[in-house]
């Protein structure tokens, strides 16, 4: 018999048999799958781990032991991630997805630290893993995903739940990182099983486009939710293309998205440039297409209120902000569905979710929850500084709370700039700036300096069309709605082709960005000058 463990991740698997028919997931890597398609594949890859792993790595019930390390997975198909993920965690494994287009560096560096010596690769990656395996001396094997299409006999119609096998909800099940959006440095983040223990109706009428990288834990935690609740999956070949992603949309078949608010500005600007001149008819097509969307989702970082306000109008789309981490295992608060936006409104907690900020309504937020990490892999110290004396693990952002709801006020290390004596807000400043009407990307990054403590420095992208913007005319816009220390010391504008830097969050890699353009480590030099930057001295700041 082919039997799974008794835990709801693989009770909601085979249920998907009853309550969904036809395709599943339709991945653009060249896959439409059935729930009937997904578990054989699933099955046929644990008989292949069950078969080529070593046999002392099993114990009596057929486990993994968890002293065996884990198992790792490359593909940039969503597909291959679930068919990997669900096969490692039926046997009781750790799944480690590693990102596709990391430097030989970083990846050996994550295999050494999770103990991995497999790697599931499938036919896209396999060349890329045999290169992983060759740069690692050879000590790493590599095992092909291949699917059960076209075998001559299927697992599915034998699959149930082995009543009496079960796994501690405790245990590993995956790890994942942080994106050291703030820091610089991404940490490695243990997420237990019950994480994945999702629950909700499920609902095939409705089709999630899933894009979002699986080594971030939003995009695998997103990805696996959807499908384990029975929601359809759209998975496109390219992780974002504005043309794209409008190209989908006008088939009108997509219900959720969830972006970052830089996404959804893309969105927004493609269409402006390239939509909103067509005939009307096929102007409509696309807002027609789009108007499907019943979820909409944004996190990572604050929206732009009037980015908001042109998806209202476009298509009566509400955007609802969601707050979580790779710690978190996901979501921790969320505005509910069809609620009007509310600029750094983060909704109310999720079920099971407890709640608390450090001084009353205000400050830290502090979270505890069943589905976040249990620890930092390999960095005890790290893990015991990430959690309160009763057990909540402390975000490191500010938070308020109004009545029932809380907004998010920035990060207590990266979004507030100390400039003598007083404190500049990094989201105040860059949603004025995002204001200017020559200004369609801004982004602040705090500098710290010698003499004030610290200063803002504005990389943004102008308009098509605004080539005479300098710092002074910046200063003096900004000048009209915000106090005098507020404004930008520094200044550099973006080129048509210049990318910044960002983690698989989509959030921006600061310190990347303030070394990248402004050639800045650490403090700014007192004899500061660097081709393409404006800048104020000191002097001129405090005058």
């Amino acid at each position: 018999m082919n039997k799974f463990p008794n835990d709801p991740i693989f009770v909601n698997l085979l249920r998907l048999r009853q309550s969904v028919q036809g395709v599943l997931i339709h991945d653009e890597y060249g896959i439409d799958a059935s729930p009937t398609d997904l578990i054989n594949d699933v099955t046929r890859l644990r008989e292949t781990l069950r078969r080529d792993l070593p046999a002392d790595w099993y114990d009596a019930k057929g486990l993994l032991r968890p002293n065996t390390g884990c198992i790792a997975t490359i593909s940039p198909s969503g597909y291959y991630f679930l068919v990997a993920f669900f096969a490692i965690a039926a046997l009781g494994g750790t799944c480690v997805a590693l990102p596709t287009k990391a430097t030989p560096d970083v990846t050996l560096k994550l295999l050494a630290s999770a103990n991995v010596s497999y790697i599931l690769a499938e036919p896209n990656t396999i060349q890329q893993a045999t290169d992983i395996k060759e740069q690692a001396d050879n000590n790493i094997k590599i095992i092909q995903i291949e699917r059960a299409a076209g075998c001559e006999f299927t697992f599915d119609s034998r699959a149930e739940i082995d009543e009496s096998l079960s796994i501690d909800a405790s245990q590993p099940c995956m790890v994942t990182h942080t994106s050291g959006s703030s820091t610089g440095q991404p940490k490695c983040v243990v997420i237990p099983r019950r994480t994945f223990f999702f629950s909700g109706q499920a609902d095939p009428d409705r089709v999630f486009l899933a894009f979002r990288p699986v080594h971030w834990m939003g995009g695998a935690s997103g990805l696996l939710a959807r499908v384990l609740r029975g929601t359809r999956i759209h998975w496109p070949q390219r992780s974002f293309d504005p043309a794209m992603f409008w190209e989908i949309f006008k088939q009108g078949t997509i219900t959720d998205v969830s972006f970052s608010s830089s996404l959804f500005k893309e969105l927004e600007d493609y269409y402006l440039l390239n939509i909103c001149g067509l005939p009307a008819d096929e102007r409509e097509a696309y807002i027609s297409g789009v108007g499907k969307i019943r979820d909409a989702t944004i996190s990572g970082s604050a929206m732009n209120p009037a980015t908001a306000q042109f998806w209202i109008e476009l298509t009566g789309m509400n955007i609802r902000n969601v707050y979580g981490s790779s710690e978190l295992g996901g979501l921790a608060l969320a505005s509910g569905i069809g609620a009007q936006y509310v600029d750094r409104c983060i909704g109310t907690p999720t079920p099971g979710a407890q709640i608390k900020l450090s001084n009353g309504d205000e400050g830290e937020l502090l979270v505890k929850s069943p589905r976040m990490f249990t620890h930092y892999l390999n960095d005890e110290a790290a893990t015991k500084k990430a959690f309160d004396e009763d057990g909540f693990y402390k975000t490191g952002d500010l938070v308020r709370r109004v009545g029932g709801y809380y907004f998010f006020e920035g990060r207590v290390d990266s979004d507030w700039i100390n400039f003598l004596d007083c404190k500049i807000s990094v989201l105040e400043l860059e949603e004025h700036l995002l204001r200017l009407s020559y200004i369609s990307e801004a982004h602040i990054l705090p500098v710290l300096d010698h003499e004030t403590r610290g200063v803002a420095a504005a990389l943004v992208r102008l308009n098509c069309g605004d080539s005479d913007i300098n710092l002074q005319r910046v200063r003096d816009d900004l000048s009209l709605g915000l106090e005098r220390y507020k404004l930008p010391a520094l200044l550099y504008i973006l080129k048509a082709e210049e990318e910044v830097p960002r983690a698989a969050s989509d959030k921006v890699l600061k310190t990347q960005a303030l070394d990248k353009f402004f050639r800045i480590r650490g403090y700014r030099p007192r004899d500061y000058h660097v081709d393409g930057v404006e800048c104020l001295s000191n002097s001129e700041l405090v005058k």
